[in-house]
């Protein structure tokens, strides 16, 4: 009888431990700026071929998010090929999803958007819609951009990551993308969000 309830505290005390443990670890620092009230941005819609989409439809992956336009010269094929190298690093998981949302509407089309995201790897997406789905969705996410003469764009150039749940919860700026293979690597070993 003393080995059973030495055993049943010993288990008591192990899961009181253990508890305590998970409570009391602090979330590890991430490289990007964490957002203290994560963003819901699932029901944003955008236009993918011929249906409509809402980043809601990859609830239940880490979504990394870019705004740039096709006919970029330099920003943006060089973020979209820094995000490519950061997937496959990763192992191509297919808990990461990669999306590029058009500045352009006008002249980036869903097909276009499309072949233009699957250039860098064949997982990837492209997004459009109205020019009105783009300036909402810009909003969302706090980008701004401007069309300048020549069909040439200004915009944010930052790099957000979703959670699971499709909200908001880091932003990166341009200076520590390569960083975000490692906090890819921290949040799907712990199950974060």
């Amino acid at each position: 009888m003393k080995r059973f309830v030495f055993l049943a505290l010993l288990a008591i005390f192990g899961a009181a431990g253990y508890s305590a443990y998970v409570w009391l670890t602090p979330t590890p620092a991430l490289h990007g700026t964490l957002l203290e009230s994560p963003r819901p941005l699932g029901e944003l819609t955008f236009a993918a071929g011929s249906e409509g989409v809402t980043l809601a439809q990859w609830q239940g992956r880490l979504v990394v998010v870019f705004f740039g336009f096709t006919h970029c010269p330099d920003i943006c094929p060089l973020t979209m090929a820094r995000l490519a190298h950061i997937y496959r690093q990763l192992g191509e998981p297919a808990t990461v999803q990669v999306v590029m949302i058009t500045v352009d509407p006008a002249r980036d089309t869903p097909e276009v958007m499309q072949l233009y995201a699957m250039q860098f790897h064949s997982d990837f997406v492209g997004l459009s819609g109205s020019a009105e789905d783009v300036a909402n969705a810009a909003r969302a996410f706090f980008v701004a951009y401007r069309e300048l003469a020549g069909g040439q764009f200004t915009h944010t150039d930052a790099i957000f990551l979703l959670d699971r749940e499709t909200q908001m919860r880091v932003v990166y700026r341009q200076d520590n993308l390569l960083r975000l293979e490692e906090d890819l690597r921290t949040i799907l070993a712990q199950q974060l969000w």
